[in-house]
């Protein structure tokens, strides 16, 4: 089936199979790379379907099933995804701009490194299982971080351990790397005789053993996992790891 014959199966009422997708649980599409734009498709049943890239602009989605689709990378842009099922979706590197995913469950799914910007996300479902929604772990953390030092490895990298207060505040996106809203400063567990190293983005924010670290601000936005905090990881494999 071409591309255009693919959107159109989607967009017209008449079209032989629309009644198939609002009925069927077991709908198996190759709808890869297809744009959709201001179109009706609320109870549409989308399971085990390819979505790989696929943009759905201005659409109603809601009660829409996705169960076990391949949506990696697709695009929401201002839709309207209420009450949908995402039943373990692979959503790697999605993007949900701007669109309304209250009561929808993510049990499951894969949000892993996900884009979810200015959605309203009131009663989502999740379970052990999803990867990407779970907030931060609360309580005192014992964390890693890569800093550089002049003193360090011959590309001056360093791996040091730090403790998030319980009081701290901190955030997560849909990846692994975490936020806090201040940190102390444990050691180098790297090089355990350097006592000071800096930030990889900002060689003025100075990390010395025993002191804590602030942020020049805070940004309470947890799906804004760039912005202002003092950035770490849970383990020091990942701190390792990070380019």
């Amino acid at each position: 089936m071409k591309k255009s014959e693919r959107v159109q199966l989607l967009r017209d009422d008449n079209v032989i199979g629309w009644n198939e997708l609002r009925g069927s649980t077991n709908s198996v599409l190759n709808l890869k790379g297809v744009s959709l734009t201001r179109n009706e498709l609320n109870n549409i049943f989308l399971n085990n379907t390819n979505l790989e890239r696929a943009w759905f602009v201005e659409c109603n989605l809601n009660g829409a099933w996705f169960d076990r689709a391949n949506c990696h990378r697709i695009s929401f842009v201002d839709c309207s995804i209420k009450n949908a099922r995402f039943y373990c979706t692979n959503l790697k590197y999605a993007q949900f701009i701007d669109c309304d995913l209250s009561h929808s469950a993510f049990f499951g799914a894969n949000l892993f490194n996900a884009v979810i910007r200015r959605c309203n996300l009131t009663d989502i479902k999740y379970n052990h299982n999803t990867i990407g929604l779970q907030p931060a772990p609360e309580g005192d953390l014992i964390v890693y971080k890569l800093l550089l030092s002049n003193l360090g490895s011959h590309d001056g990298t360093t791996i040091w351990e730090l403790l998030i207060p319980k009081e701290a505040k901190r955030s997560c996106g849909t990846g692994r790397k975490h936020r806090a809203e201040f940190a102390k400063v444990i050691r180098c567990v790297s090089h355990p005789d350097i006592l000071e190293g800096h930030s990889v983005f900002r060689a003025s924010c100075v990390y010395r053993v025993g002191k804590t670290i602030y942020p020049d601000s805070w940004d309470d936005d947890r799906w804004n996992e760039c912005s202002n905090g003092i950035h770490f990881f849970l383990s020091r494999q990942e701190a390792e790891e990070y380019q």
